[in-house]
């Protein structure tokens, strides 16, 4: 599994993967460093090993991060799916699409299902099609509020990056 962590405003390109033993290696920025983290007593409290030191870290987490209490010190970590964190990049055009009152693919993909219809009303958020890319299923949302006047593709259908998916009135 490949993640992207921003702590203390760096960004680390982390992948996990596990040995036939179980355990965890972490390769953080290409360098390759055995991890062991275990739970203790049920609570945010774990212990860490890390090469060959040990971390006893109090981990909490609310809704866009973790939060690492060691030593007194708090310490915010985000991470997200390396995937999922390119896909965020070219979907940040929703301003744009906010203008032209249309839905344009993120990047080149397969719709898998549409949510929607012609002549439906959509309130900033809701889902309108399923779409894959990178081998991940992504739901593309309405920018606006708006009543849809034209869906331009089908299920199962390749699609293009930039290519027009649905016209708003």
């Amino acid at each position: 599994m490949n993640y992207i962590s921003r702590i203390r405003n760096r960004n680390y390109r982390i992948t996990l993967s596990e040995t036939v033993s179980g355990e965890i290696i972490a390769e953080i920025n290409g360098k390759k460093i055995p991890v062991t983290i275990q739970r203790k007593n049920g609570d945010g409290v774990c212990l860490a090993q890390v090469g060959n030191q040990f971390f006893e870290i109090d981990m909490t987490k609310n809704d866009t991060d973790y939060l690492l209490h060691y030593r007194g010190e708090i310490t915010r970590v985000s991470v997200e799916d390396e995937y999922l964190s390119q896909f965020k990049k070219f979907t940040n055009h929703a301003s744009k699409q906010q203008m032209q009152k249309e839905l344009t693919a993120p990047m080149p993909g397969l719709v898998v299902t549409i949510e929607a219809k012609a002549g439906q009303q959509v309130r900033q958020g809701d889902g309108l099609i399923v779409f894959e890319a990178m081998k991940m299923e992504n739901e593309l949302k309405a920018p606006f509020d708006a009543t849809i006047k034209e869906i331009k593709v089908s299920e199962k259908q390749a699609v293009d990056k930039d290519q027009l998916l649905i016209v708003f009135n």
